[in-house]
């Protein structure tokens, strides 16, 4: 529910925050896809500016798209340089998880990929489990002459060439084999890390790459690798009609087949498929900037040529600082992501009123300003499209 309104579809995610701009109540389930609770949530949100609509003062509740299946149709497409290209990625295929997590979005795939953590393997009071770790700058340590020492060594053991602050570390020291000795403090004592490790647990992998000495734990970090497991059909998923598609969604992917194949990962005999479940090829994510023959990098390159033009400098910094960050993200290279069809047959009774509504919302909203139509236009528009359509 959103302010007391069932929720209809995604268009319920723009209306509702830009509607109401000082707050809304919103309700629903949350579901433990793995044993299929449902946990009730009420919670009260406060729109905030959405971070990809630049000045034109569009607000979001958070949810910036919701779930869907993210299927390489036949229209789906791998640019040259794809990092995808040679993964075993096969037409028809769904991508059901990544690095410990399911995967519902495309913005849910892009922040796993650009949140700084790599997917480590470890041994906690005689169990393996895995978690997702941040890997930090050597330089944004505080680090003792001994632990410097330490890291010097662990550098010489793996041939890395280079600056030892530019390295990638994780924020704890290690025993020779590999064993958490300590927490590595921050320089930034007000910068959060999250630390999923505790002393005495052993790293028995990085990024699926098994390991058993502290210098190559440090070699692994130097370079993300992704897992990538997806969901294989031998026929096309079937048109689901619209009333069974969220029942259909939740019961997609067998949970139990899910955590047989990807709890493998990392250890001396992975698995590579279990049932319809298949794990692709380790892949090395790219930025977006390293795609540079890619249509939707020639469309940023437009959008930054719009925006050059403008005469607001502030606001053309503004703008443009955003495109670029956009351009360092890290990607899969893969566009034309598909959505599973869904056949919408409703009542004519339920249909008029979806779109009295919609019309009625809209013209209220584009009444007092809170949703402008510039958005969706020019260069901002652009980076929408790149955003929501290239992972």
């Amino acid at each position: 529910f959103y302010d007391g309104q069932p929720y209809r579809n995604a268009k319920d995610h723009l209306f509702h925050p830009i509607t109401h701009p000082d707050g809304l109540a919103i309700k629903g389930n949350r579901i433990n896809f793995a044993t299929g609770e449902r946990t009730p949530y009420d919670v009260w949100v406060e729109p905030y500016p959405h971070p990809l609509a630049g000045d034109q003062e569009v607000l979001t509740s958070g949810v910036l798209r919701p779930a869907s299946y993210l299927i390489f149709g036949e229209e789906s497409r791998l640019p040259e340089g794809s990092p995808l290209i040679g993964s075993g990625l096969q037409t028809g295929d769904q991508i059901v998880w990544a690095d410990g997590e399911r995967i519902f979005s495309i913005p849910q795939l892009l922040e796993l990929l650009n949140d700084g953590r790599v997917y480590v393997l470890i041994e906690r009071d005689g169990k393996t489990f895995s978690v997702r770790v941040p890997r930090v700058k050597v330089r944004e340590l505080a680090m003792s002459p001994e632990f410097q020492d330490e890291v010097s060594d662990w550098q010489f053991e793996a041939k890395l060439k280079g600056r030892q602050r530019d390295l990638y570390l994780l924020a704890y020291n290690l025993t020779p084999d590999a064993v958490v000795e300590e927490a590595i403090p921050l320089i930034d004592r007000e910068k959060q890390l999250d630390r999923p490790l505790e002393v005495g647990d052993r790293i028995l992998a990085i990024d699926g790459t098994p390991l058993q000495q502290a210098y190559q734990a440090l070699y692994q970090l130097q370079q993300r690798r992704v897992h990538v497991i997806v969901q294989r059909d031998p026929t096309p998923k079937p048109v689901v009609d619209w009333v069974d598609a969220d029942r259909s969604f939740e019961r997609g992917v067998d949970a139990k087949a899910l955590q047989a194949l990807a709890s493998s990962i990392g250890q001396d005999q992975p698995r590579h498929r279990v049932d319809n479940l298949v794990l692709l090829n380790t892949v090395t994510p790219v930025t977006r900037r390293e795609l540079i023959q890619s249509k939707e990098m020639q469309a940023l390159e437009q959008a930054k040529q719009e925006l050059a033009q403008m005469e607001d400098s502030d606001k053309k910094s503004q703008a443009l600082q955003q495109v670029e960050e956009h351009e360092k993200q890290v990607v899969l290279g893969i566009s034309g992501i598909q959505d599973q069809q869904v056949l919408f047959n409703p009542t004519p009774l339920e249909l008029f009123e979806r779109v009295y509504t919609e019309i009625w919302t809209t013209l209220e909203a584009l009444f007092t300003g809170s949703l402008n139509p510039k958005w969706m236009s020019g260069p901002v528009g652009i980076v929408q499209v790149v955003q929501s359509q290239w992972m």
